[in-house]
């Protein structure tokens, strides 16, 4: 069953939410325990100077929680308040594209809570983002990668118009790590 979330920008009260969600999505995709105070200090980076990135979460009433109780939020920290559990989150960052002179919205940092997967989440913070990029000007459209073997994100991706870019692979490099 598909639900109506409030989506919108989310402010410093949902930092800890934020932090909980980058921790169990590094868990869930990639096996990995990431060190908390570094993604505490990364997470607070786009509150500190917001031309790092943007952060939009997706918050349900409690009343209409889909499972279990507000509290029972798969073991993440409880909402920012007593009316509302964020349900999902995601980031965007821009990319300067200078052959068509314009912006690109890149989403990182996708996760919704497992209670509420499948009903939605996803697809209303996708749909808040595509608006803010058609009233933009300079904005020329969204990207975003998932893992390869993600069939579910993938799935979600394609039944919202978004294609595959077969002409490019996604590369890395970090300072000290590679």
């Amino acid at each position: 069953m598909k639900r109506a979330f409030e989506v919108r920008a989310a402010t410093r009260a949902d930092i800890p939410t934020i932090i909980d969600f980058q921790l169990s999505m590094a868990r869930e995709t990639e096996g990995l325990d990431l060190d908390v105070d570094k993604v505490t200090a990364g997470v607070e980076g786009p509150f500190a100077d917001p031309s790092l990135a943007r952060y939009y979460v997706a918050s349900s009433s409690s009343s209409s929680a889909v499972a279990g109780s507000p509290s029972d939020c798969g073991g993440l920290t409880s909402p920012t308040n007593d009316d509302h559990v964020v349900a999902g989150m995601l980031m965007v960052t821009f990319e300067w594209d200078e052959e068509h002179d314009g912006l690109f919205y890149w989403i990182q940092s996708v996760y919704t809570r497992p209670a509420y997967r499948g009903v939605g989440v996803f697809k209303q913070l996708y749909a808040f983002v595509a608006s803010e990029v058609g009233n933009n000007a300079d904005a020329l459209g969204i990207k975003l990668y998932a893992h390869h073997d993600n069939e579910r994100a993938v799935r979600t991706y394609e039944r919202l118009g978004l294609r595959v870019y077969e002409g490019a692979q996604m590369w890395k490099w970090m300072k000290g790590r590679y």
